[in-house]
């Protein structure tokens, strides 16, 4: 594939790692109970494994993004294939701006709840989370759509070299 119709491949190895590291989040959430529970009940502190493996996945996806956001303010997306309809590069602009969003105020939020002892806090963060995974979806779906259904070679401007 000619590279001008790619991304740069540190954004597809941030996009793929952040992938990686927010589906581990979503996976192993229950990690991070006990000591959330621990700290509501006794208003103390509990570093367990999982709460140590939570926060620091979360602020490395928090790091992650920020990087992905500099690298996209320097190196121009790819233009997208032939004939692509505008309606759905609105769409995907405003899925990729809310997910970015998301993903920068969960990680954030998570450590208001956490160290600011906020269950409010929490109950956002969790809500963050399930609409992003929701925004996840619908990546996803777009991405599978194209390949599957257009046939533009859409999928092929993040694939890992």
């Amino acid at each position: 594939m000619d590279r001008s119709r790619a991304y740069d491949p540190m954004q597809i190895k941030l996009h793929w790692t952040i992938a990686i590291l927010i589906a581990a989040q979503f996976l192993l959430y229950r990690i991070v109970l006990p000591g959330w529970h621990y700290l509501i009940t006794t208003n103390d502190f509990f570093f367990t494994p999982g709460v140590i493996a939570h926060l620091t996945v979360g602020t490395l996806v928090l790091c992650l993004v920020l990087w992905r956001l500099w690298l996209r303010r320097h190196h121009v997306a790819p233009p997208p294939p032939d004939g692509f309809d505008p309606r759905l590069e609105a769409i995907a602009l405003m899925v990729q701006r809310t997910t970015y969003g998301l993903m920068i105020l969960i990680p954030l939020s998570g450590l208001i709840a956490y160290f600011g002892n906020l269950q409010p806090v929490s109950i956002l963060h969790n809500a963050l989370a399930v609409t992003l995974l929701g925004l996840i979806g619908m990546h996803a779906s777009g991405a599978l759509y194209h390949q599957f259904v257009r046939h533009d070679g859409l999928m092929r401007r993040m694939r890992i070299m």
